[in-house]
């Protein structure tokens, strides 16, 4: 009875390990593991706690969360491995010497462990055929495990990488300000109507991948950095006000021939799917302690009129305000995940 319990335990866990880490790594927008989400919510926890307030813990939240995604797929395999070896002590799995093996928990685990790293020390060894094969899966899925979790990581780095570099070029346009009047006021005139379509393209390409690559890796919504101009509502904000700005323009008839809707309804789009998935994920990415960034729509109709475009700015702050109002509630939500107050 002992036999079959065991058996039949540690290869459920070993299915389970399989599915956590295919889930997780080789198609990540199906369904996520029982016990990856476990984890996730333990960190989200963590992060709403007075825990998550302080800062080294809050920076270390990403990192830690992909740690403890990989220590839970390890015990898992190492635990199913070791329940399937431990009733095979002594009888299928034997001593390479004369000397009967320790037939203890720990000896199993000691026999799992080496195989699933693929050592191979070899004082222990399988001796029945069925043991054999078994012992050759076992390392064929340890290697398999920490090609993948190796894969997993990279990946994940390579991203915030490149949404790094993103959270850069806003830095840089906007004077470190973060503020789209900043950026905009350089582009609002005939002779930059080009580059400003140009920029608004690039921008929602550079938007759409990185939405994609945090639907893809979920685990991507829990890093944050300690500078400010990388903080995920920083970059919203941006992106929000610098298409919203230009749809009210359009909307209101002043600059259909200047500004092109495809980039800037892409930007929005993926800005609101950004935005959403980040509130689902319920995570504070880096601290921005501006207060006053929000864009003021009359010094933008300032700025413009000096650009040479005339038109009713009451229209275009009223028309502003409206399609602000499809964000700023969201983007507010994510601030106060930060302990902060937008004004």
């Amino acid at each position: 009875m002992q036999f079959w319990v065991s058996t039949i335990s540690g290869s459920f866990l070993l299915l389970l390990a399989a599915f956590e880490v295919f889930s997780s790594v080789l198609h990540p927008r199906a369904v996520t593991g029982p016990m990856t989400s476990i984890v996730n919510k333990s960190i989200h926890v963590l992060l709403r706690s007075r825990l998550g307030r302080i800062r080294r813990i809050a920076v270390a939240a990403g990192p830690l969360l992909v740690l403890a995604q990989i220590l839970v797929w390890a015990g898992l395999l190492l635990f199913g491995a070791s329940l399937i070896f431990w009733p095979q002590l002594g009888g299928g799995i034997t001593a390479a010497g004369e000397q009967l093996p320790d037939t203890s928990f720990s000896t199993a685990v000691y026999f799992a462990g080496f195989n699933l790293t693929t050592l191979g020390i070899g004082d222990l060894v399988p001796k029945t055929a069925a043991m054999q094969w078994i012992t050759v899966g076992v390392a064929g899925l340890g290697f398999s495990f920490f090609t993948l979790v190796l894969t997993y990581v990279m990946s994940i780095y390579s991203t915030l990488v490149g949404r790094n570099r993103i959270a850069d070029e806003i830095h840089y346009r906007t004077g470190g300000t973060g503020e789209s009047t900043e950026y905009l006021k350089e582009y609002l005139g005939d002779d930059k109507a080009s580059l400003l379509n140009q920029d608004l393209f690039k921008l929602s390409s550079d938007l759409a991948v990185l939405l994609e690559s945090h639907h893809f890796y979920p685990a991507l919504h829990y890093f944050r950095f300690g500078e400010s101009h990388y903080a995920m509502s920083r970059m919203l904000r941006f992106c929000f006000e610098t298409s919203t700005c230009l749809r009210a323009l359009v909307n209101i008839g002043c600059a259909d021939w200047l500004i092109s809707r495809e980039p800037t309804n892409r930007i929005t789009y993926a800005s609101h799917k950004l935005l959403s998935d980040t509130l689902r994920y319920f995570v504070r990415f880096g601290t921005d302690n501006r207060h006053d960034e929000a864009m003021n729509p009359d010094e933008i109709a300032m700025h413009a009129k000096q650009a040479g475009l005339e038109f009713d700015t009451q229209r275009f702050s009223s028309e502003y305000r409206r399609l602000k109002s499809e964000w700023s509630n969201d983007l507010e939500s994510l601030r106060a995940c930060i302990g902060e107050q937008i004004t």
